[in-house]
Order: structure tokens, then sequence, then C-alpha cells
């Protein structure tokens, strides 16, 4: 498995999550995309990709739902997380509204994972 950040209890928002960073605002999470080939030689899935969750913020969608750093967001709703780029698109689709909870796909280790993520903020507000 990658590497674990912010695993010591520290669930605080890192400095680098950007004020208005939709995946912080709208599911409290910090993502790091993981090379392909780091991928492929960490977990033996179906999966193409992921992305490493660095952090979570208290109180988010995300620390409701139990995601925790060194989990690995895999899929939301139909569409696989292999990018930032991805999840933005996800969370900027004019009906993401009309998906939520949006159901999302985490590894943990070797394990697939999955849940249902309510999406309570509006866009362009953050909470801290």
């Amino acid at each position: 498995m990658s590497s674990r950040h912010g695993r010591n209890g520290s669930l605080t928002a890192p400095a680098a999550a950007p004020a208005g960073n939709p995946t912080w605002t709208l599911l409290g999470l910090e993502l790091r995309p993981i090379p392909a080939e780091e991928f492929r030689e960490s977990y033996q899935t179906r999966y193409r990709g992921g992305l490493a969750v660095t952090d979570v913020r208290p109180d988010s969608p995300a620390a409701g739902q139990g995601i925790h750093p060194g989990d690995v967001l895999v899929g939301m709703h139909i569409w696989e997380t292999i990018s930032l780029a991805n999840v933005e698109y996800i969370l900027g689709r004019p009906d993401v509204q009309n998906l939520t909870p949006v159901k999302f796909f985490i590894l943990r280790g070797q394990e697939t994972l999955y849940g249902y993520m309510p999406l309570a903020m509006k866009k362009g507000t953050e909470q801290r």
C-alpha cells in the first residue's frame, strides 16, 4: 500500500487545499494521483487507477463515511477516478445534486469498499 499521510490522528485542513477546491469543499477530501505503475504494483484489482486520500476534513461527508488517509478513491457513481480531472468532472456536473448521495468506491489495502456520500454543501462554500 502506498504511504499513509496524516495518520497520527491529524485531520486538520492542509495548507495546500485551496479555497474553492470542490473536492475539499463538497467531499472533505484532499487527493493525490497515484502513478499508473505504482498503482498496478500496489493493488491487485480490476480498477485502472485511483487517487490516494492524503487528508480528510473533520465533520465532512467523507469523514462521516469513514474514509481516512491511506484509502484510495477508485470510483464515484458510474465513473472511475484515476485523475483529479475525473473528480472535478463529476463534481462539476450540472446534475451533481441529483446524484446525491453519490456512491463511491475505495481501496483499503487489497479490499474494495463502497458507500454513499451525501453532498450536503453548496459549491462555493467552504467549511473549515
